[in-house]
């Protein structure tokens, strides 16, 4: 039997902060390091979806199960709020995806109109589901803590630092992290 497979289509190339404010944030005037200041809010982008398992923007993501769960079980569906269920297949077969409901957003439910088939080869993904997942907008608390984590990461660029305590990550990332984060089941 194979593991479910979540797979996020590639994040979109604009930021969610602003570049002006990330230069703000960084206390930037110049634009001698925007290359720098773009990668590490795009670092604190991934490691908060990373904290939250919510996609940030929102965009496609596929699911692949090699079984379903019996009767008319909800499947959990990873990466927060379901915009649109886009499609569903079974062994290769598209489904409506209108047979289905989708309930909640930590994480979201499928819900079958009719009873899951059963498949007995399980050494193979046999249900694709195709869905846009995540924040339509990403909420400011969550936009706050991705220009607190990129300035972190901005400032401390190089693996050891001489001369100084060890730091860790900011608190507050991790408190507003912990305000989104999806809790299994």
């Amino acid at each position: 039997m194979l593991r479910p497979d979540f797979i996020p289509s590639d994040p979109p190339t604009n930021a969610i902060v602003p570049l002006d404010d990330m230069r703000l944030h960084v206390r930037r005037d110049d634009n001698d390091d925007d290359e720098a200041i773009l990668a590490a809010e795009k670092a604190a982008v991934r490691h908060l979806e990373k904290l939250t398992g919510r996609l940030m923007p929102a965009r496609a993501a596929k699911l692949r199960l090699s079984r379903l769960p019996c009767g008319k079980s909800p499947i959990d569906l990873p990466g927060g709020h379901v915009q649109s269920i886009d499609s569903v297949s079974f062994d290769g077969a598209s489904q409506d995806a209108a047979d289905f409901t989708v309930a909640g957003n930590g994480p979201a439910r499928l819900i079958p109109g009719e009873e899951w088939p059963f498949f007995t080869d399980q050494e193979k993904y046999n249900v694709e589901i195709t869905y846009t997942v995540g924040f339509a907008a990403v909420p400011e608390d969550l936009k706050a803590a991705i220009k607190l984590l990129a300035a972190h990461l901005y400032e401390n660029r190089e693996a050891v630092v001489i001369g100084e305590s060890a730091i860790t990550l900011p608190m507050a990332v991790e408190t507003i992290a912990g305000l989104h984060r999806i809790r299994p089941r």
